[in-house]
């Protein structure tokens, strides 16, 4: 299922990172220049998880390899175990370590930047809300509904749509979700795959095998 995310990935942002079984996040990098005439050293501001720190803007002035490497030295020395940016550090370090690297170097001569700011922006979704729709589509296997060799499993559910609660009609087309086989109306199930991809009755995610 991983192979059928959306990705959020961009010059500023990344994801999705996942956090849970079923939970991921991405995280949007903001940078704010600042400028405090009082500060000698030009600076980055981290806050990561209420812990401050201050690093020399030229870390991240070198190279791009450097810029990576500096920044996921400093997320594992300033977050825990549990942390997302812990956990998926090298990922978000190879974004982001390119991202500070472009910026450090547009302001590293600016005598009106003394200090940028990094903020991250959280945004969480379920498994359900990031299935991209091209293989939501690819799922949907269309046939036409015969009551003479058609039933919806071995419970047999009175052969009826349990979205809409509404029979099957002869030559109706419904979708069967594969690999559990449960039979949906074609309408009712493209709508239901809006919110929630996964069988209604038995909560299995579909496939296009």
């Amino acid at each position: 299922m991983e192979n059928h995310l959306k990705s959020f990935r961009s010059d500023d942002c990344v994801g999705p990172l996942k956090i849970d079984h079923e939970e991921y996040v991405t995280i949007k990098f903001i940078l704010i220049r600042q400028a405090y005439s009082k500060i000698r050293e030009k600076c980055l501001h981290f806050n990561i998880q209420g812990i401050e720190s201050y690093c020399p803007m030229e870390f991240f002035t070198k190279t791009v390899e450097v810029s990576i490497n500096s920044l996921e030295n400093i997320l594992k020395y300033m977050t825990d175990e549990t942390s997302v940016l812990h956990k998926h550090g090298s990922i978000v370090s190879r974004v982001l370590g390119k991202l500070l690297y472009k910026e450090t170097k547009k302001v590293i001569y600016d005598r009106k930047v003394h200090r940028l700011q990094l903020n991250f922006i959280y945004d969480y979704y379920l498994l359900d809300e990031l299935i991209r729709d091209d293989y939501k589509i690819k799922c949907l296997k269309v046939f036409v509904w015969r009551n003479s060799c058609n039933k919806n499993t071995k419970e047999n559910l009175d052969h009826h749509c349990v979205i809409c609660l509404e029979d099957f009609l002869p030559k109706e087309n419904v979708v069967p979700i594969i690999p559990c086989g449960h039979v949906f109306h074609q309408d009712c199930i493209t709508k239901w795959f809006h919110e929630h991809f996964r069988c209604p009755i038995c909560k299995t995610y579909p496939s296009i095998s």
